[in-house]
């Protein structure tokens, strides 16, 4: 057994204990006294039925969304039985009746509906009250609608200008450097472009610099020639790394919610050498910082992950940087929850109001330890607040099946944040009003935060 006791129960399971629990709580006199005192009055003081609404999506390597037509949702009592499933309709949208039993809901979504034996992804949201949990976006990994061809361009005039030592493509998430080396013979280059989606092209200088940035929207035609004109100049962005350890992401471009995909990217991982953000393509410009260092949790070697993301406006500014530090009240409660995991806990208390008054969120991920996340086939995540209790959450047999199998069980924690406290239903609305917004960049998760995440293993296979 292994996180959260996760004990399989079939949607139509009997579970005596919480039934014989929920007889011996109901009072018959009572029941009776207030039936008959209610035969005399005919008028309906039951409340107004509420409702969980939300809309599944699935967005692939050009950040095309289509419905997810096939996401599973099962609602969960407060103890983690499961009371309904639900499938999404035609739209990707679903409507539930939320009614006081309904405690916690999880979103099963299979990397291909056409063959459940490839791998799932399971979200789980505790104590979810009625609204709007917004769009959930689910990545997939194909080019299906893309339409991405080859054409055959001519960079001579970038070759032959000597500023710049390669030119760097990137479409459909396909990368392609091509050097521009003046005493090197020169020849035309093919390159990838895609026709829903512009072509992001980055000049590197001879100091290894991403001072220039295009889109360009290619057609098929093989006579097209790039020139510097082509490009814009980049921004320098004023700041200064918080730690030496610490590196730097400034990003340009739109922000697809919930995929994380930008048109243009430069970072550097070295003190001595600027970035840049490229405000002529009137695109959102953002700082990522990120921090790295190793721990140990329960002898078990761990790795944490420290990152912040803010704005930054067109000339370059942005507010000093803040990160989060993983001091000794974070490490004792991750401690906590690991020793309770360890010890199959059938329910797995944390509290990391100590660590952080601002804390907002606090997701727990399984996955497969021999691998990323990312790549991993089978993937549970829990999403909670600063500060909870998680139950003993059931899965159908099959899929439970899915995360018994894995023999090297990583497990992964991260807490988020912004400038000020959001009890778990604030930041829950924000999350699905940004991933609304038709301007996301005007809001406040969106424009800035601050997380960290630890990462150990579980459990370790067997030699």
């Amino acid at each position: 057994m292994y996180m959260l006791k996760l004990a399989a129960c079939s949607l139509l399971a009997a579970c005596s204990l919480l039934a014989a629990f929920v007889t011996a709580c109901g009072g018959s006199d009572s029941s009776h006294d207030q039936s008959t005192e209610n035969a005399t009055d005919n008028t309906d003081n039951s409340p107004s039925p509420v409702y969980l609404t939300l809309d599944a999506l699935r967005s692939n390597q050009c950040d095309i969304t289509s419905p997810n037509t096939s996401a599973i949702f099962l609602v969960h009592d407060a103890n983690g039985k499961i009371l309904s499933e639900h499938q999404t309709d035609a739209n990707g949208h679903l409507e539930i009746e939320w009614t006081a039993a309904n405690k916690h809901i999880t979103q099963l979504t299979y990397t291909d509906p056409n063959d459940l034996d490839v791998g799932i992804t399971v979200n789980s949201y505790l104590n979810v009250t009625a609204g709007d949990l917004g769009k959930q976006i689910h990545y997939i990994n194909n080019d299906i609608g893309c339409e991405c061809n080859e054409v055959q361009i001519d960079i001579s005039e970038l070759y032959d200008s000597g500023e710049f030592q390669s030119v760097d493509f990137t479409a459909n998430r396909n990368y392609m450097s091509v050097p521009l080396n003046p005493t090197s013979q020169y020849s035309a280059t093919k390159v990838s472009w895609c026709a829903n989606s512009p072509t992001e092209l980055t000049l590197i200088d001879n100091h290894g610099l991403s001072t220039h940035v295009a889109h360009v929207s290619f057609s098929q035609d093989d006579d097209q020639a790039l020139t510097l004109d082509d490009f814009t100049q980049g921004i320098e962005v004023k700041t200064t790394p918080p730690t030496e350890s610490s590196f730097l992401v400034a990003y340009t471009g739109f922000y697809q919610f919930g995929n994380y995909s930008w048109n243009t990217s430069q970072h550097s991982s070295s003190h001595d050498k600027p970035i840049y953000i490229y405000p002529e393509l009137n695109l959102t410009s953002m700082l990522y910082t990120h921090d790295g260092q190793a721990s140990s949790i329960l002898d078990s070697h761990a790795n944490i992950n420290i990152a912040s993301h803010q704005s930054i406006d067109s000339s370059g500014d942005t507010q000093p940087i803040e990160l989060l530090t993983a001091n000794e009240n974070f490490l004792q409660e991750v401690e906590h929850i690991a020793l309770q995991l360890k010890l199959d806990a059938d329910t797995i208390d944390f509290d990391f109001s100590a660590y952080g008054s601002t804390i907002s969120s606090t997701k727990l991920q399984l996955h497969d330890g021999t691998m990323f996340a990312s790549d991993s086939d089978n993937i549970w995540s829990i999403h909670a607040g600063r500060a909870g209790l998680i139950p003993s959450l059931q899965l159908p047999h099959d899929i439970q099946a899915k995360f018994d199998a894995i023999e090297h069980k990583k497990v992964s924690i991260r807490l988020a944040k912004v400038d000020r406290y959001l009890t778990l239903p604030e930041w829950r609305g924000q999350i699905a009003k940004e991933s609304r917004s038709a301007e996301p960049e005007n809001e406040l998760i969106y424009q800035e935060g601050q997380s960290i995440r630890i990462d150990f293993a579980l459990t370790q296979p067997v030699e």
